[in-house]
């Protein structure tokens, strides 16, 4: 009996199709290779915010940047690198003096701080309990610089991508590829 068993990495031996009844279900076939992804493919792209909640312990649902969050965060699978940005400009007023972006008043440099999220660096992928770990190596803030920010991620089933803050229980940010 011939057979043409291809897994992910290219060929691999059978015995009459036995060896393609015992793949796992991370293993595909030629004729689906297209339809299953890894977790690391999935995540890879550029992904933009359309909700960010907080759910605090009494229950309360705060929505940090308003009903209608932009930004983006974008995974490059070839070298692992990411970006993010979250920015609510809504809040945030135009410097009075728009030359340059270090003229801004005291309460103009708040607001736009306030209202803006933006990181770089590389980052990891813990498949097996699905996590990826940013490693900030830019950030809006001191205080993330070389820090790790672990983020759980999970895939719904209408194309959207949940990262939740492993850090603090009840916040997450919901993407999608457009």
């Amino acid at each position: 009996d011939a057979c043409d068993c291809t897994g992910q990495s290219g060929s691999q031996s059978c015995d009459g199709g036995a060896a393609a009844d015992q793949s796992s279900a991370a293993d595909t076939t030629a004729a689906d290779a297209g339809t299953e992804q890894t977790p690391a493919e999935r995540l890879a792209g550029l992904w933009h915010v359309v909700k960010w909640e907080l759910t605090m312990p009494d229950g309360t649902v705060v929505k940090p940047f308003g009903d209608t969050p932009t930004g983006s965060i974008y995974f490059l699978a070839a070298d692992a690198r990411f970006w993010g940005i979250l920015n609510h400009s809504t809040d945030a007023p135009d410097f009075a003096d728009g030359s340059s972006p270090f003229k801004g008043t005291p309460e103009e440099s708040k607001a736009a701080h306030d209202a803006y999220i933006g990181y770089a660096g590389t980052y990891t992928i813990q498949e097996a309990d699905s996590t990826v770990t940013l490693h900030v190596l830019n950030a809006w803030t001191p205080n993330w610089l070389g820090t790790d920010q672990v983020r759980k991620f999970t895939f719904t089933d209408n194309g959207q991508m949940i990262l939740a803050p492993t850090n603090f229980e009840g916040n997450q940010l919901v993407f999608e590829k457009k």
